[in-house]
Formats: C-alpha cells, sequence, structure tokens
C-alpha cells in the first residue's frame, strides 16, 4: 500500500477498518484485524492521507483506534456507517464525515433514519458503492447506483420527502 500511495499523491487510504461479523471470530483474528488497521491508520497519517472507514459492530474498538491518529488525518469518512446516534457523534468529534449511501432508501433502515435524523446535514457525505456493492432495493426498482445520489439528497434535505430522515433545517444544532 505504501508504493501505491507513494506513486499516487491524490490516493487516499481505504476502506480499511474493523468488522466484528467478518473474520473476526477468535480473539487471535481481532487482534490480527486491529493490527492490520493500525497499521495502515499510522501510514495514512504519515503520508498525509484522508481515509475511509469501514466499521461493522466494532464502533468502540475503532474509536479507540482512531483518536491517537485522527487530528493527522487530513479526511475521515465513515462508509456507510449504522449504528447508533451517540457513537456517530463520537466519530464527528473527531472530525469524521457519516457516509450515506443507498441503504437510506430501503425501508427496513429504520436503524439509519433514526441515527441521520439526531445528526447535523453538515456532518453527511452521499456516496455509492457502484459498481461494486450495487444493493437490490425493490423501492428503486431495481439496482442502486450513482443515479440514486439525487435520491438521497432529497430525502436528506426535505423532511416531507417520503424516504427522508431530516426533521429540521440543515443549520440547526444536533
Amino acid at each position: 500500500m505504501e508504493e501505491r500511495l507513494a506513486s499516487d499523491p491524490t490516493a487516499e487510504v481505504g476502506e480499511i477498518g474493523l468488522d466484528a461479523l467478518r473474520g473476526a471470530g477468535s480473539a487471535a483474528a481481532r487482534e490480527a484485524q486491529r493490527a492490520a488497521f493500525r497499521a495502515q491508520l499510522a501510514l495514512a497519517a504519515r503520508l498525509g492521507r484522508a481515509v475511509a472507514i469501514h466499521c461493522v459492530r466494532a464502533g468502540a474498538a475503532v474509536l479507540e483506534e482512531l483518536r491517537p491518529v485522527a487530528g493527522s488525518l487530513p479526511g475521515l469518512l465513515l462508509h456507510g456507517f449504522v449504528s447508533s446516534p451517540e457513537e456517530a457523534r463520537a466519530f464527528l468529534a473527531l472530525g469524521a464525515k457519516i457516509g450515506v449511501g443507498e441503504r437510506l432508501l430501503d425501508p427496513r433502515a429504520a436503524r439509519l433514519r433514526r441515527m441521520l435524523s439526531a445528526l447535523p446535514a453538515a456532518a453527511l457525505a452521499l456516496e455509492s458503492d457502484a459498481p461494486h456493492g450495487r444493493l437490490r432495493l425493490p423501492a428503486l426498482g431495481g439496482l442502486s447506483g450513482p443515479e440514486t445520489i439525487p435520491r438521497l439528497a432529497a430525502a436528506l434535505l426535505r423532511p416531507e420527502h417520503p424516504d427522508g430522515p431530516a426533521s429540521r433545517p440543515a443549520d440547526e444544532p444536533a
């Protein structure tokens, strides 16, 4: 990874992080994930690169690893993050943005909508997994992708939008 970053000064680091659901069955596997994540964060901080974080049911551990280096990272995005508003605010305190993707448009994503409704709009970044992680959402008429970005924006910025969690103006504090 270091060679790739050295060869491209615009490259960012990601998607890196911790996943308590995949590949973390044993204590040794969890520590191996953390060691790799810690090394990737250190490299990003040393080279002054932004990072995209993968965090699945590992918020406390990701926060613990981020705290020492967050101030050295020029950008920090939690990709497709779903958690509690409190945990999201802990990441925001480190300067992170919360990535919001197509899952917002899934009618079953009530937990995500609750979290987003408790956060300031300025803390959110619209994103798409396309072409690799496209979700099959019947509400979208099939596969989602970059073409859903306008719907995400509408869902976040207009409280009356049927897909949206927003319940206050973007400049009102959470």
